[in-house]
């Protein structure tokens, strides 16, 4: 695969804390980014800073799309993919600390839990 050199650049880009953190988003999340791959999305790249940094960053997936909408929170507008990120980790952040999860990945699990309790509860 031609693009797989790049997307293993992109991950080391991606958790290189020696860079800003918008230098590390939008280089592998912004249209034009030096390490973005088309089909390597927010929902990849996200379990892989959730991973890197549990307490910090946010999966962002299907269910957790679906249980926001149910929320009714919305993505803000007009901004970059990497703005529009950094205000759903910020949010998230806070949601964790009140709920007292101990980190995102477990905000993750009760995020899929509620969407498929929703979901059955539609079915």
């Amino acid at each position: 695969m031609e693009a797989t050199p790049k997307i293993h650049d992109g991950f080391r880009q991606l958790i290189d804390d020696g860079l800003t953190t918008e230098e590390r988003l939008s280089a592998v999340l912004d249209s034009g980014g030096k390490y973005r791959v088309k089909g390597v999305g927010l929902n990849m790249l996200s379990k892989v800073l959730a991973v890197h940094r549990p307490k910090m960053w946010p999966v962002y997936n299907s269910p957790v799309a679906e249980t926001l909408k149910a929320l009714e929170y919305t993505l803000p507008r007009g901004m970059s993919a990497t703005a529009k990120y950094l205000a759903f980790a910020e949010m998230m952040r806070k949601f964790m600390r009140e709920s007292g999860a101990p980190d995102m990945l477990a905000l993750d699990c009760f995020f899929y839990w509620y969407s498929r309790l929703r979901s059955r509860l539609r079915d």
